[in-house]
């Protein structure tokens, strides 16, 4: 049960890890977890990146991303431009990786179709306006951050 004054950043936290738990339970079969979702996800909508650029965009430490990086190719769901360990190489997902991200992508939009069911349009869009805003606030607040 949500309750009414819950604190905004743990019910998005509750949001994602919702939603992580039902990538999870559709993909078990597969040995896909949602650790890898966000990986493979990164590089259908980039097509390729190292890794410092995937730690970057998935908000992970080095250390991680090469966990999942090794965990991926184990599954054979992404592959290298290059056949040795070299600094900058660059990952791209194979022709299963591409299949993954394909149902993975139709998992997510059923997934939100659910949960938004009951939910008009324009109070989505006012959603979607709002946390845009709040993460950019966030961005800024770290920057000027930073700046000190």
């Amino acid at each position: 049960m949500v309750k009414k004054k819950q604190f905004i950043p743990d019910m998005i936290h509750e949001f994602k890890k919702m939603s992580q738990s039902y990538v999870n339970d559709i993909f078990k079969d597969e040995g896909v977890h949602s650790s890898h979702i966000f990986y493979i996800l990164c590089l259908k909508k980039h097509g390729q990146m190292t890794q410092m650029q995937l730690s970057k965009e998935t908000k992970n430490d080095k250390a991680h991303t090469n966990r999942i990086i090794s965990g991926l190719i184990d599954k054979n769901l992404i592959e290298s431009d290059s056949p040795s360990r070299e600094r900058n190489q660059m990952w791209r997902l194979t022709k299963s990786g591409e299949e993954v991200a394909q149902k993975v992508d139709k998992v997510l939009e059923k997934w939100f179709k659910i949960v938004t069911q009951n939910i008009n349009k324009e109070d989505l869009m006012t959603t979607h306006r709002t946390i845009i805003t709040m993460l950019e606030n966030a961005k800024n607040l770290k920057k000027e951050k930073e700046k000190v």
